[in-house]
């Protein structure tokens, strides 16, 4: 897996942490500089900020699924498409090595090349 670099910076924004599992942290390097606050007997005092932490976890799963994807998200397109596969029997990441899943996956390519012309 390619990480983008903690240095690379976009609108300010570095990443500062990452567990690579269930945690992420950003700073705003735009927001840094010398801010005034008052302590805690109300003295006026002034420190260097390093700008504004943005921080995501991962919480536990809602809903049922195959460990990637919950059941909700996975049904949801299912009204709107004229074929949707639901298959079970194996996680998200050991559907690749499953040879239904291929041929389903073969069958959908086949069936969206053959109306290519349509969408011309």
């Amino acid at each position: 897996m390619l990480l983008p670099s903690p240095d690379v910076a976009k609108n300010g924004m570095t990443l500062t942490r990452d567990n690579l599992q269930s945690f992420a942290e950003i700073q705003n390097k735009a927001s840094a500089g010398l801010v005034m606050y008052a302590d805690a007997s109300g003295i006026g005092r002034t420190t260097n900020y390093s700008g504004d932490a943005y921080r995501a976890r991962i919480g536990d799963p809602d809903d049922e699924g195959d460990g990637t994807v919950p059941a909700h998200s996975g049904a949801a397109p299912a009204t709107y498409v004229p074929f949707c596969a639901r298959m079970t029997g194996f996680g998200h990441q050991d559907s690749y090595e499953n040879e239904a899943v291929r041929s389903v996956a073969l069958y959908s390519i086949i069936k969206i090349a053959q109306h290519a012309v349509d969408l011309c």
